[in-house]
C-alpha cells in the first residue's frame, strides 16, 4: 500500500473520483494551469544538470528547499511549454508534498509518478 501525506492523499483521492478518462485528463489540465515557474531566488537558467529529473520528456528540473519549521518546499521547473502532464505532477507534488518533513516525503511510494 502506498503512503501518501494527507494533502497529497486528498489530491489523489479527488482525481481517482472521476472514473471517465477525458475528465481526468481535464482534472490533469486544470493543475498543469495552476503552474508557476520557480521563482529566480531559487534558481535561474540555465538550470544545473544536477537538478534535472532523468527520463522525463520534458526536462523538469526540481529543487527542494528546507523551511525554518524543518519541513520542505519543492520546486520545479518545466522547461518544455507543452509539457502539460510535467506542469500538472509538478503542481501535484507541490501542492501535496510541500510543507512535511523529510520522513514524509521519502515515504511516498515513486508509482505517485
Amino acid at each position: 500500500m502506498s503512503f501518501y501525506p494527507p494533502k497529497l492523499q486528498e489530491i489523489v483521492d479527488t482525481i481517482s473520483m472521476f472514473k471517465d478518462q477525458n475528465d481526468r485528463i481535464n482534472v490533469l489540465i486544470d493543475y498543469s494551469e495552476k503552474y508557476k515557474e520557480v521563482p529566480s531566488d531559487v534558481a535561474v537558467r540555465p538550470y544545473p544538470k544536477k537538478q534535472k529529473v532523468d527520463y522525463c520528456e520534458s526536462e523538469a528540473y526540481v529543487w527542494v528547499k528546507k523551511n525554518n519549521d524543518g519541513t520542505y518546499k519543492l520546486y520545479f521547473a518545466v522547461e518544455n511549454p507543452q509539457g502539460i502532464s510535467a506542469k500538472a505532477l509538478a503542481v501535484i507534488l507541490d501542492e501535496g508534498l510541500s510543507g512535511e518533513t523529510a520522513e514524509n516525503i521519502l515515504k511516498v511510494n515513486t508509482d505517485i509518478v
